[in-house]
């Protein structure tokens, strides 16, 4: 279980191992990272302008996909992180 808690619509993710075999999707990368990362925490909420809590799209376990330099990379207990803006997943891969 995490122990951070991102704050307002940010999300928490995690770098998933990077397979070498890819069926339905291909993706260019320049560096050896992998370009899916899973949601392992959830903020706490964004409100619309009339106070109304904004529903998150995306689910803890969820494989992602981000827009490129849309993260903030973190070290926690000695694993790496990456905490966005629900706004900078442009994908859910299923």
């Amino acid at each position: 279980m995490i122990k951070l808690t991102p704050l307002k619509d940010r999300v928490l993710l995690k770098y998933v191992p990077k397979v070498e075999e890819k069926k339905t999707i291909i993706m260019l990368s320049d560096d050896k990272k992998s370009d899916e990362v899973e949601v392992v925490a959830l903020g706490t909420g964004k409100r619309d302008e009339n106070g109304n809590m904004i529903p998150f799209k995306v689910n803890v376990g969820d494989r992602v996909i981000l827009e490129k330099y849309s993260s903030q990379e973190i070290e926690f207990e000695g694993e790496k992180y990456l905490i966005v803006r629900e706004e900078n997943i442009i994908g859910v891969l299923e």
